[in-house]
């Protein structure tokens, strides 16, 4: 219960004596704390020249008296109003100035103090020692204030005060004053302002009420930590500042429940720094923690730079109670346009269900540290038309508990026009018991450059990749791992993958699928293409231009579908797609579909060039085409098949096909050594298959243009059983100009490069017109052929010489 007293004001100047009823008096004392002189430095004590009183207490009450002794002396009034004016003096508490000056409101009414020390901006110190009030609190039913002209060397304790704001503030520090302590609010609303350069507390600030908090920092300032465990604080910094400690930096939230807290910090000045001094280099600079109780939606920190050079050293983390998903919390950090610099050296988590959001819309902005969701989101936007960078991991994954996940994402934007952006690090999706976490990024700038170094894994989770501007390249591995890599590039005149892409099956979760779409520019893959059940799909748009893989092409299991664009035409412009695919293709398990839709196509590649002391000379590369135990399934327009010195069906287990289904012309060039061989060695009721039809014209560029081909070896070989089984199939369906085909050994099985053939049985040899049926992966020997029909016209190649070396024949047919 409120206690009311006559409104009346007692007055204390500073060194007179105060009234009768209260027995202590102001000594003058030369402070080697504070400086100046007897007269300009003063404590309270008992009489003069006595031991000094360390804890003064001023109280309200119903009547006036004083009691006590030198540790703690209270001087109770009666009256409402209760001025302390220094005069232009200070005050130092106790002989080493580390006594208390105590406001007890108790439980009076109506009741108001002021501590004037305005006048002592000529010495080092207004107020030596620690300030502290108490009382039952009561909206706006008492008003604490102080107005220091110079620092304070203690820490304030404000437990009871009243209602205050910035405009009518319960602490003012003028003159660049600042507060060399701690400073600790646990009452209703409370204004604090600094007026001057060099303002600041050297210690906490640390806020327990439920009220709000307003400071505000009028010139550069310097503070310790900020932490807010209850209620809502507003904090300033209009002048250049420095928030440091080496405990959590700016903390809200607290693992109590019913307690939460939200804070909105705001820097105005030209450079800011918020830095955790940890000597492990591993503290936080800004955390919040939504652990204050079920279904709390306000337990945030909120900070923002609006200009210069802002710098954030430490980690940046939210959590929540893990026990409770109702729980929430949330770090929103902005950096608005007219910044310039923008620095985050820590790492970014967000964990259980709270998040972080981070917004950079000016400047140039770096992140070193790894961004980190445990169960919901960092969402973080980058705007700036000039470098944004990110040197760390990002990794989202899953958290499980009894009866429900927290499923992780990051959500990356950089919509910047013309900015440069580069991520340098691992980006990695996890799953967790059935659940996926996410990381999707997106660059939607126009005319940016776009840049990913690290590897893209997808561990049972999904990573979706977009760019949309001029240079977008990827530097790493893609491997998807029983998740989903999903790469977009939408735009840019220069695309391109500098890395291997693996897809695997992953018993934990799925089969792993790489989606790889190019639609436009200058696209290409640098890095062998695996996959192990589970598939890679990649698609060259039709607008894209010159489209490459260089590297192997691998299928153990699952598949690989790569499709290449076609030519377009737009009105009067016409887009041709050039197509190169360059190195190994082998299934051994698994499938490889390869489509080249352009009018440019290229399988195999060049012999490379060495210049050493003046002399070029070439290096001999040759590639090979193995389907062993899975299939190849090629389909072009047209193409050119360039040093590709072997193409195998065979010879393990299950069933091989290589199907090479050419609806235009097919020029070989550099392949005067290739052998195509067919062999059935473990099982020999199962397909082993070349099939070749060629729906044009057959060129050869080995030098000049011509008409005249020749193979080393077309071999089909079978070690017994149904020889049929084993076949080499060559229809020449579209010839316009007389061709030579020249084979120089026909079922080499004495002295074949490959020794498991010699003295093998041979298999069936077709080379003809007209004798395929079907397309694509459904090319296959036509029915309507057989050993009844097999010299009649209709499958004789029109156009074609057949010239051949040694031919032998054992069991089967040529």
């Amino acid at each position: 219960m409120s206690v009311s007293v006559a409104s009346a004001n007692v007055s204390i100047a500073v060194p007179n004596a105060p009234n009768n009823g209260w027995n202590f008096i102001w000594n003058g004392i030369q402070s080697d704390i504070i400086g100046g002189s007897n007269t300009d430095v003063y404590q309270p004590a008992l009489s003069s020249g006595t031991t000094p009183i360390e804890t003064l207490v001023f109280q309200f009450g119903s009547s006036a008296s004083g009691s006590g002794d030198a540790t703690t002396y209270t001087a109770t009034t009666n009256d409402t109003s209760i001025t302390l004016n220094g005069s232009g003096k200070a005050i130092q508490m106790g002989a080493n100035g580390t006594g208390t000056l105590k406001v007890n409101f108790s439980n009076i009414n109506n009741t108001n103090f002021i501590l004037d020390l305005s006048n002592t901006n000529n010495l080092a110190y207004s107020f030596v020692g620690n300030i502290h009030t108490i009382g039952t609190n009561y909206n706006n039913a008492r008003t604490f204030k102080a107005i220091f002209g110079a620092s304070v060397k203690g820490n304030i304790t404000l437990d009871s005060g009243g209602n205050t704001n910035a405009e009518s503030p319960s602490l003012t520090f003028n003159n660049g004053a600042k507060l060399e302590g701690n400073l600790k609010v646990n009452f209703e609303d409370t204004g604090i302002v600094f007026n001057g350069d060099g303002g600041g507390v050297t210690g906490s600030i640390e806020k327990t009420s439920s009220g709000q908090l307003t400071i505000n920092f009028n010139g550069n300032a310097t503070t310790g930590k900020i932490w807010n465990f209850k209620g809502s604080s507003t904090i300033t910094f209009n002048g250049n500042a420095t928030v440091s400690s080496s405990d959590e930096v700016i903390y809200t939230g607290l693992f109590s429940d019913g307690n939460h807290g939200s804070s909105t910090i705001v820097f105005n000045g030209e450079e800011n720094k918020i830095i955790n001094t940890a000597s492990n280099g591993n503290g936080y600079a800004i955390f919040v923690n939504g652990n204050g109780g079920s279904n709390v939606s306000n337990t945030y920190n909120k900070i923002t730079f609006t200009k210069g050079t802002n710098t954030i050293t430490g980690n940046i983390q939210a959590t929540t109670n893990s026990n409770n998903n109702n729980r929430w919390a949330k770090n929103t950090i902005i950096f608005e346009e007219g910044t310039t610099k923008n620095t985050i050296t820590g790492n970014i988590t967000a964990e259980n269900y709270a998040s972080n959001e981070l917004s950079f819309k000016g400047g140039e902005n770096s992140i070193t540290g790894n961004i980190t969701s445990k169960g919901n989101e960092n969402q973080l936007t980058f705007e700036s038309n000039i470098k944004n960078t990110i040197t760390g991991n990002i990794t989202a994954n899953v958290l499980l508990y009894t009866d429900h996940a927290a499923i992780g994402r990051n959500t990356l934007t950089f919509s910047g026009d013309g900015a440069t952006n580069e991520i340098s690090g691992d980006i990695t999706a996890e799953l967790y018991n059935g659940y996926s976490a996410t990381n999707t990024i997106t660059f939607s700038g126009e005319k940016s450059t776009n840049t990913i170094k690290g590897i893209l894994n997808a561990y049972g989770g999904t990573n979706t990749i977009t760019f949309s501007g001029i240079t977008n390249k990827l530097e790493g591995n893609l491997s998807a791992n029983g998740g989903t890599n999903n790469i977009t590039f939408e735009s840019g005149t220069k695309n391109s993958i500098v890395g291997d892409l693996t897809a695997q099956y992953n018993p934990y979760s799925s089969y792993g699928k790489n989606n790889i779409t190019f639609n436009t520019g200058v696209s290409s893959i640098t890095g062998n293409i695996s996959v192990s059940n589970g598939s890679n799909t990649i698609t060259f748009d039709s607008n894209t231009t010159t489209n490459t893989i260089t590297g192997n092409i691998s299928a153990s299991g699952g598949t690989n579908t790569i499709t290449f664009g076609a030519n377009t035409t737009s009105g009067t412009s016409k887009t041709t797609a050039s197509n190169t695919l360059t190195g190994n293709l082998s299934a051994t398990g698994g499938t490889n579909t390869i489509t080249f839709n352009g009018s440019s196509n290229t399988l195999g590649g060049a012999i490379t060039q060495d210049t050493k002391e003046g002399e070029t000379t070439a290096t001999p590369t040759t590639y090979t085409i193995l389907a062993n135990g899975g299939t190849n399934n090629i389909t072009a327009n047209g193409i050119t098949l360039q040093n590709i010195s072997s193409i195998t069906a065979g010879s393990n287990g299950n069933q091989a096909i290589n199907r090479f289904n050419i609806s235009g012309d097919i020029t070989f060039k550099d392949n005067s050594n290739l052998v195509i061989t067919a062999f059935n060695k473990d099982n020999t009721n199962t397909d082993k298959h070349n099939i070749f039809k060629f729906g044009g014209d057959v060129i050869n560029r080995d030098n000049a243009k011509s008409n005249t081909i020749t193979i080393a070896e077309l071999t089909a070989a079978s070690t017994s059983g149904d020889y049929s089984k084993t076949k080499n199939i060559l229809s020449f369906d579209g010839l316009t100009q007389d061709t030579n085909l020249t084979i120089t050994s026909f079922n080499n099985v004495t002295s074949n490069t490959n020794s498991n053939i010699n003295n093998k049985n041979t298999g069936y040899t077709y080379i003809g017109k007209d004798l395929t049926q079907g397309s694509g992966s459904s090319l296959a020997l036509a029915s309507s052929f057989n050993d009844s029909n097999w010299s009649s016209k209709d499958y004789q190649a029109t156009n074609l010489t057949l010239n051949a070396g040694s031919i032998y024949a054992k069991y089967g047919k040529n």
